[in-house]
C-alpha cells in the first residue's frame, strides 16, 4: 500500500467505514506487514529453486477437440417434458409486481 488514497479506495470497495484513527492504524499495520514479508522473502536463498507456475504439480487434463455431427433439434427435444415452438418450455420464475 503506497499511500492513504489507495487505502481509502480499498476500504470503499470493501464497504468499510473507518475513522481517521482506524484508517491510520490499518495503513501502518499493512505497511509493517508488507515490510516484514519483504524482509523475510529477501533473506531466502533461491539460487537452486526452479521457477514455478503453480505450487503443486497439478495439471489440467484436456481432451482432444474432435469435430462431430451436431445433434438434431428433434433429438434434443425428444426428452423434454414440454416444448413450445421447437424450444424447451420452462416454468416462469419471475414474479410480476
Amino acid at each position: 500500500m503506497k499511500n492513504h488514497e489507495e487505502l481509502k479506495q480499498l476500504t470503499n470497495m470493501a464497504a468499510l467505514s473507518l475513522s481517521d484513527i482506524e484508517a491510520e492504524k490499518l495503513f501502518n499495520d499493512i505497511r509493517n506487514i508488507s515490510q516484514y514479508l519483504a524482509e523475510k522473502l529477501s533473506g531466502l536463498d533461491t539460487r537452486n529453486t526452479e521457477p514455478m507456475v503453480h505450487v503443486s504439480d497439478i495439471t489440467n487434463v484436456f481432451r482432444d477437440d474432435n469435430e462431430s455431427d451436431p445433434l438434431k433439434r428433434e433429438e434434443l427435444l425428444s426428452n423434454a417434458p414440454e416444448t413450445v415452438n421447437g424450444c424447451f418450455a420452462v416454468p416462469k420464475i419471475i414474479e410480476e409486481i
